[in-house]
């Protein structure tokens, strides 16, 4: 979905280990690095996931979580069975549920529209209706524009403020993001 936007160039996540090379900074000079080691039997445990985002023109952004940060977020969300064990993806497919929890952060800092975001967010909800356009269909989990204080057409071109969306250089509870800013960036 986010590829659609025409605003990116590649999207991806990985996991790196600990015999794996893995680098990365935040900051003024940003860089992430990993190479992984798949020469090793065994590359180690788990160190972090990662997602990336390059935008075509020329600017990217990366978030980086601790398998420690992963665990939370997943022991915060996940619905368990009824002894209280987790079930389902997190055990049959961790290393998929951690990118895609990778690159549900790094979507906060994609320049999107209301539209799009609405559609991500609507993977983790649980629909009580079932509608020709499950979009249409309300939940409790996923505010409304008025409940999140967006104003603007429904293209999602406006943000809170109620002004034009654009991209710009960002840093986000520790979330690097560098994007150039032109004119004419607006979110589609």
């Amino acid at each position: 979905m986010a590829r659609r936007t025409g605003e990116l160039q590649n999207l991806f996540a990985d996991v790196a280990y600990e015999k794996d090379v893995f680098e990365f900074e935040y900051g003024t000079n940003m860089h992430l690095r990993h190479i992984p080691n798949l020469d090793a039997e065994d590359r180690g445990k788990k160190k972090c996931v990662y997602a990336v985002a390059n935008y075509k023109d020329g600017g990217f952004s990366f978030v980086v979580l601790p398998i420690g940060e992963v665990n939370r977020i997943r022991d915060t969300y996940v619905k368990k069975d009824k002894f209280g064990k987790i079930t389902g993806p997190w055990v049959t497919e961790y290393d998929e549920m951690a990118k895609k929890t990778a690159v549900k952060r790094l979507m906060k800092l994609v320049p999107l529209s209301v539209e799009l975001l609405r559609k991500f967010a609507q993977d983790e909800t649980v629909k009580t209706e079932i509608l020709p356009n499950m979009e249409d269909a309300l939940d409790d989990m996923y505010p409304t524009n008025e409940d999140m204080g967006v104003h603007g057409s429904a293209d999602g071109s406006a943000d809170a403020n109620g002004s034009a969306n654009g991209s710009a250089g960002n840093v986000i509870e520790g979330v690097a993001t560098r994007v150039e800013e032109s004119e004419g960036d607006k979110a589609e």
